[in-house]
């Protein structure tokens, strides 16, 4: 019997996190995967790890039965969120529930846990100790950081539909985004793809950029070479199973910012996932992501955004 792939979903106790497991159960592709749903156990209360070395500690008798509430609260919660998915579709037995004991920090944990054959990664943008006016969760971003080795999904408020929009700019990162999109959904012929290339320009940008954009009368080859590599893209996608009528493609011209744009699209075309490489053609080896790839995930929070690295 062959192996199912598997993806690891970190789960932190939060309401935000069950609705992830929602959008989960409903996503048809995944149900022929192996969830792994996983959580670190803090064996104190998180201000425990604020005292300083001999600072007043709690008694041991307080200690053990916080634990015990604890866990029991947790388990409840991680079956919860099994069920979540199996009403959605998937089988029990694909569904697997893993709580470990906090061993260097939640985010490093699940970046070690991650490290065990994971096809991907899904996370909440932020957990049970959201702040207002914060995009990204700190664990969500130490996971970014770090996720280096597999793609990165971070869940949107929104349930992630059949539509895929994938960024596509000609870079290694773009072509390992649009792979993953379509071993992701090739067999499902009830789902698109758009391939989505966004160039820079026009007058609303500021006097100094608009020295370094393209001319409008040199337009025409550039924009003939960008739609011969989409098309190439667009072919590879067939060849994964995507009907070729189900994979279309977009070129933006004159947009004063690449981000803003492939968001403003997602949005209007009800693309509930967007796809990018993790770095795009302006490799920056300082920056552990791309300019665009960051901007994305803090202006489309209502869609799910795929980092693929």
């Amino acid at each position: 019997m062959k192996k199912r792939r598997k993806f690891l979903v970190p789960l932190d106790g939060s309401e935000r996190a069950l609705m992830v497991c929602r959008h989960l159960a409903s996503f048809a592709p995944l149900r022929s995967m192996h969830a792994v749903l996983f959580h670190v156990f803090s064996r104190y209360p998180e201000a425990h790890y604020d005292l300083a070395s001999g600072a007043l500690q709690p008694s041991g008798t307080l200690q053990r039965s916080w634990r015990s509430e604890q866990l029991r609260q947790m388990e409840d919660y991680m079956q919860l969120a099994k069920r979540l998915l199996v009403s959605g579709g998937f089988p029990e037995a694909a569904v697997e529930i893993r709580i470990q004991k906090r061993l260097n920090g939640v985010a490093r944990d699940i970046l070690r846990e991650a490290r065990s054959d994971y096809e991907f990664v899904v996370i909440r943008r932020r957990g049970m100790g959201a702040l207002a006016g914060m995009i990204v969760g700190s664990v969500t971003l130490k996971v970014l950081q770090g996720l280096t080795f597999a793609p990165l999904m971070i869940a949107g408020r929104k349930a992630p539909g059949n539509r895929l929009l994938v960024g596509f700019d000609g870079s290694p990162g773009a072509m390992h985004a649009l792979k993953f999109a379509g071993r992701l959904v090739g067999p499902h012929p009830e789902f698109e793809i758009c391939l989505m290339h966004v160039l820079r320009g026009g007058n609303a940008a500021r006097p100094e950029l608009r020295r370094a954009f393209i001319p409008e009368e040199q337009l025409a080859p550039v924009r003939e070479n960008i739609m011969r590599r989409i098309e190439t893209a667009r072919s590879q996608l067939v060849a994964l199973g995507i009907a070729p009528e189900r994979v279309t493609t977009r070129f933006v011209s004159g947009a004063v910012s690449r981000a803003a744009e492939i968001a403003k699209y997602a949005e209007a075309e009800s693309y509930g996932i967007i796809v990018l490489g993790r770095r795009g053609v302006s490799r920056v080896r300082d920056f552990f992501i791309g300019r665009v790839t960051n901007k994305v995930v803090h202006l489309a929070r209502d869609r799910s955004v795929c980092i693929v690295h």
